[in-house]
Protein backbone atom coordinates (compact mmCIF):
# COMPACT_ATOMS: atom_id res chain seq x y z
CA UNK A 1 0.00 0.00 0.00
CA UNK A 2 1.51 3.33 -0.99
CA UNK A 3 1.94 6.28 1.39
CA UNK A 4 -1.15 8.16 0.13
CA UNK A 5 -3.40 5.13 0.57
CA UNK A 6 -2.06 4.49 4.06
CA UNK A 7 -2.76 8.11 4.96
CA UNK A 8 -6.34 7.90 3.65
CA UNK A 9 -7.04 4.66 5.54
CA UNK A 10 -5.62 6.17 8.73
CA UNK A 11 -7.86 9.23 8.29
CA UNK A 12 -10.98 7.08 7.81
CA UNK A 13 -10.17 5.02 10.90
CA UNK A 14 -9.52 8.13 12.96
CA UNK A 15 -12.75 9.88 12.03
CA UNK A 16 -14.87 6.74 12.44
CA UNK A 17 -13.58 5.88 15.90
CA UNK A 18 -12.76 9.22 17.47
CA UNK A 19 -15.24 11.64 15.94
CA UNK A 20 -14.20 14.86 14.26
CA UNK A 21 -13.69 18.37 15.58
CA UNK A 22 -16.16 21.13 14.69
CA UNK A 23 -15.12 24.67 13.85
CA UNK A 24 -15.67 25.66 17.48
CA UNK A 25 -13.14 23.11 18.70
CA UNK A 26 -15.67 20.52 19.91
CA UNK A 27 -15.77 16.96 18.75
CA UNK A 28 -18.51 14.81 17.28
CA UNK A 29 -18.27 11.85 19.62
CA UNK A 30 -19.71 8.41 18.92
CA UNK A 31 -22.78 7.87 21.10
CA UNK A 32 -25.14 10.61 22.23
CA UNK A 33 -24.15 14.09 23.43
CA UNK A 34 -26.14 16.19 25.90
CA UNK A 35 -25.49 19.83 26.74
CA UNK A 36 -25.44 21.42 30.14
CA UNK A 37 -25.03 25.12 30.71
CA UNK A 38 -21.81 26.49 32.18
CA UNK A 39 -23.48 28.18 35.15
CA UNK A 40 -25.66 25.17 36.03
CA UNK A 41 -25.50 24.34 39.74
CA UNK A 42 -26.68 21.40 41.85
CA UNK A 43 -29.05 19.67 41.53
CA UNK A 44 -29.05 20.35 37.75
CA UNK A 45 -25.34 19.68 37.38
CA UNK A 46 -22.81 18.41 39.91
CA UNK A 47 -19.31 19.05 38.60
CA UNK A 48 -16.10 17.72 40.14
CA UNK A 49 -13.04 19.29 38.60
CA UNK A 50 -14.01 19.57 34.95
CA UNK A 51 -16.16 16.44 34.95
CA UNK A 52 -19.95 16.27 35.19
CA UNK A 53 -20.30 13.65 37.92
CA UNK A 54 -23.98 13.86 38.81
CA UNK A 55 -27.18 15.89 38.91
CA UNK A 56 -30.52 15.85 37.13
CA UNK A 57 -29.09 16.42 33.64
CA UNK A 58 -26.60 13.55 33.94
CA UNK A 59 -29.09 11.19 35.57
CA UNK A 60 -31.63 11.79 32.81
CA UNK A 61 -29.01 11.67 30.05
CA UNK A 62 -27.47 8.46 31.36
CA UNK A 63 -30.90 6.83 31.52
CA UNK A 64 -31.80 7.89 27.96
CA UNK A 65 -28.44 6.65 26.68
CA UNK A 66 -28.91 3.33 28.48
CA UNK A 67 -32.31 2.86 26.84
CA UNK A 68 -30.79 3.63 23.44
CA UNK A 69 -27.71 1.46 24.14
CA UNK A 70 -25.43 4.43 23.40
CA UNK A 71 -22.50 5.99 25.25
CA UNK A 72 -23.49 9.34 26.85
CA UNK A 73 -21.29 12.43 26.58
CA UNK A 74 -21.83 15.84 28.18
CA UNK A 75 -20.77 19.18 26.76
CA UNK A 76 -20.39 22.23 28.99
CA UNK A 77 -21.59 25.31 27.06
CA UNK A 78 -22.51 28.93 27.83
CA UNK A 79 -26.29 29.32 27.51
CA UNK A 80 -25.89 31.59 24.47
CA UNK A 81 -24.05 28.86 22.51
CA UNK A 82 -26.34 25.91 23.22
CA UNK A 83 -28.77 26.67 20.39
CA UNK A 84 -26.02 26.84 17.74
CA UNK A 85 -24.60 23.50 18.84
CA UNK A 86 -28.05 21.94 18.97
CA UNK A 87 -29.00 23.23 15.52
CA UNK A 88 -25.76 22.03 13.94
CA UNK A 89 -25.91 18.64 15.62
CA UNK A 90 -22.80 18.95 17.77
CA UNK A 91 -25.23 18.37 20.64
CA UNK A 92 -27.96 15.75 20.23
CA UNK A 93 -30.21 16.89 23.06
CA UNK A 94 -30.63 19.76 25.51
CA UNK A 95 -32.74 18.59 28.43
CA UNK A 96 -34.57 20.44 31.21
CA UNK A 97 -35.54 23.34 29.00
CA UNK A 98 -38.65 25.03 27.63
CA UNK A 99 -39.70 26.29 24.18
CA UNK A 100 -40.12 29.85 25.41
CA UNK A 101 -36.50 29.97 26.54
CA UNK A 102 -35.21 29.31 23.02
CA UNK A 103 -34.70 31.98 20.38
CA UNK A 104 -35.75 29.60 17.59
CA UNK A 105 -37.73 26.75 19.17
CA UNK A 106 -39.01 25.46 15.81
CA UNK A 107 -35.43 24.58 14.83
CA UNK A 108 -35.60 21.56 17.15
CA UNK A 109 -37.79 18.58 17.95
CA UNK A 110 -39.41 18.62 21.39
CA UNK A 111 -40.04 15.75 23.77
CA UNK A 112 -43.04 15.25 25.98
CA UNK A 113 -42.89 16.96 29.38
CA UNK A 114 -40.29 15.50 31.74
CA UNK A 115 -41.66 17.30 34.76
CA UNK A 116 -43.24 20.61 35.70
CA UNK A 117 -41.03 23.34 37.09
CA UNK A 118 -41.66 26.60 38.88
CA UNK A 119 -39.98 29.80 39.99
CA UNK A 120 -40.26 30.12 43.75
CA UNK A 121 -39.34 32.78 46.27
CA UNK A 122 -37.19 32.01 49.27
CA UNK A 123 -37.51 34.20 52.39
CA UNK A 124 -36.22 34.16 55.96
CA UNK A 125 -38.39 32.34 58.45
CA UNK A 126 -40.21 34.69 60.80
CA UNK A 127 -40.19 37.76 58.54
CA UNK A 128 -42.84 40.38 59.29
CA UNK A 129 -44.28 40.20 55.78
CA UNK A 130 -45.82 37.52 53.58
CA UNK A 131 -45.50 37.30 49.80
CA UNK A 132 -48.86 35.90 48.74
CA UNK A 133 -49.23 37.82 45.47
CA UNK A 134 -47.04 39.86 43.18
CA UNK A 135 -47.93 43.24 44.70
CA UNK A 136 -46.47 42.03 48.01
CA UNK A 137 -43.02 42.29 46.40
CA UNK A 138 -43.28 46.07 46.16
CA UNK A 139 -40.58 47.78 48.19
CA UNK A 140 -38.65 44.54 48.63
CA UNK A 141 -35.03 43.71 47.79
CA UNK A 142 -35.18 40.75 45.42
CA UNK A 143 -32.18 38.61 44.51
CA UNK A 144 -32.11 38.01 40.74
CA UNK A 145 -29.65 36.70 38.14
CA UNK A 146 -28.22 38.89 35.41
CA UNK A 147 -29.84 38.19 32.03
CA UNK A 148 -32.69 36.07 33.37
CA UNK A 149 -36.28 36.95 32.50
CA UNK A 150 -38.89 36.35 35.18
CA UNK A 151 -42.69 36.59 35.21
CA UNK A 152 -43.90 39.74 33.44
CA UNK A 153 -45.38 41.13 36.66
CA UNK A 154 -41.98 40.95 38.36
CA UNK A 155 -40.11 42.39 35.36
CA UNK A 156 -42.57 45.30 35.20
CA UNK A 157 -42.14 46.09 38.91
CA UNK A 158 -38.35 46.00 38.54
CA UNK A 159 -38.53 48.33 35.50
CA UNK A 160 -40.82 50.72 37.41
CA UNK A 161 -38.53 50.74 40.45
CA UNK A 162 -41.18 49.17 42.68
CA UNK A 163 -38.88 46.21 43.36
CA UNK A 164 -35.17 46.65 44.07
CA UNK A 165 -33.40 44.02 41.98
CA UNK A 166 -30.15 42.89 43.58
CA UNK A 167 -27.93 40.95 41.15
CA UNK A 168 -26.43 37.77 42.56
CA UNK A 169 -23.98 35.54 40.69
CA UNK A 170 -24.88 32.25 42.35
CA UNK A 171 -27.62 30.68 44.43
CA UNK A 172 -25.10 30.22 47.25
CA UNK A 173 -24.41 33.97 47.27
CA UNK A 174 -28.13 34.68 47.19
CA UNK A 175 -28.82 32.38 50.14
CA UNK A 176 -25.99 34.01 52.12
CA UNK A 177 -27.32 37.53 51.45
CA UNK A 178 -30.80 36.39 52.41
CA UNK A 179 -29.59 34.98 55.72
CA UNK A 180 -27.63 38.20 56.41
CA UNK A 181 -30.77 40.26 55.86
CA UNK A 182 -29.39 42.02 52.77
CA UNK A 183 -32.17 40.50 50.65
CA UNK A 184 -35.87 40.20 51.42
CA UNK A 185 -36.38 37.36 48.95
CA UNK A 186 -34.48 35.26 46.41
CA UNK A 187 -36.10 33.94 43.22
CA UNK A 188 -34.94 30.78 41.45
CA UNK A 189 -36.02 27.35 40.20
CA UNK A 190 -38.06 25.64 42.89
CA UNK A 191 -36.10 22.38 42.63
CA UNK A 192 -32.81 24.28 42.97
CA UNK A 193 -33.99 26.17 46.05
CA UNK A 194 -35.32 22.93 47.57
CA UNK A 195 -31.87 21.39 47.12
CA UNK A 196 -30.22 24.41 48.75
CA UNK A 197 -32.56 24.19 51.72
CA UNK A 198 -31.78 20.50 52.03
CA UNK A 199 -28.00 20.87 51.83
CA UNK A 200 -27.13 24.40 52.96
CA UNK A 201 -29.85 25.31 55.45
CA UNK A 202 -29.61 22.66 58.21
CA UNK A 203 -31.05 25.04 60.80
CA UNK A 204 -34.12 25.71 58.64
CA UNK A 205 -33.70 29.48 58.62
CA UNK A 206 -35.37 29.79 55.23
CA UNK A 207 -38.83 28.95 53.88
CA UNK A 208 -40.73 29.27 50.61
CA UNK A 209 -43.07 32.24 50.26
CA UNK A 210 -46.65 31.20 49.36
CA UNK A 211 -46.47 32.90 45.95
CA UNK A 212 -45.48 30.67 43.01
CA UNK A 213 -43.81 33.22 40.75
CA UNK A 214 -44.10 31.18 37.54
CA UNK A 215 -44.84 27.65 36.32
CA UNK A 216 -43.64 25.87 33.18
CA UNK A 217 -43.15 22.47 31.62
CA UNK A 218 -39.61 21.14 31.23
CA UNK A 219 -38.68 18.96 28.26
CA UNK A 220 -35.78 17.92 26.03
CA UNK A 221 -35.01 19.70 22.77
CA UNK A 222 -33.59 17.32 20.12
CA UNK A 223 -31.35 18.30 17.25
CA UNK A 224 -33.00 17.76 13.87
CA UNK A 225 -29.58 16.81 12.51
CA UNK A 226 -28.85 14.19 15.18
CA UNK A 227 -28.03 10.65 14.06
CA UNK A 228 -30.46 9.47 16.76
CA UNK A 229 -34.03 9.41 15.43
CA UNK A 230 -36.68 11.47 17.19
CA UNK A 231 -38.82 8.33 17.50
CA UNK A 232 -36.04 6.63 19.46
CA UNK A 233 -35.66 9.63 21.77
CA UNK A 234 -39.42 9.68 22.33
CA UNK A 235 -39.60 5.96 23.02
CA UNK A 236 -36.75 6.08 25.56
CA UNK A 237 -38.25 9.03 27.45
CA UNK A 238 -41.75 7.58 27.37
CA UNK A 239 -40.46 4.36 28.96
CA UNK A 240 -38.54 6.28 31.64
CA UNK A 241 -41.59 8.34 32.55
CA UNK A 242 -43.89 5.28 32.67
CA UNK A 243 -41.37 3.47 34.85
CA UNK A 244 -41.43 6.38 37.31
CA UNK A 245 -37.73 7.05 36.87
CA UNK A 246 -38.05 10.84 36.48
CA UNK A 247 -40.11 11.05 39.67
CA UNK A 248 -37.51 9.00 41.53
CA UNK A 249 -34.57 11.18 40.55
CA UNK A 250 -36.48 14.36 41.41
CA UNK A 251 -37.18 12.93 44.86
CA UNK A 252 -33.45 12.27 45.31
CA UNK A 253 -32.61 15.97 45.03
CA UNK A 254 -35.53 17.49 46.87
Amino acid sequence: MNTLKRALVALVLLTSTSGFADELGHEHLPGITFSYWTDATPPFAIVEGDVLSGGLIKDIGDAIANKLKLTPHYLDLPVARIELHLKEGYVDADCITNRKWKTSPDNYYWSQTLFKGSDRLLVRKGTDFSIDEFKDLEGKRLGVYNGYVYHAAIMDMIADGKVQAVKVNSVEKGVLLLKLGRLDALIDFGVLLSFQMKTADPESELVFAPLIADEYELSCAYSKTSSVAKEDFDRALSELIKEGYITKILAKYR
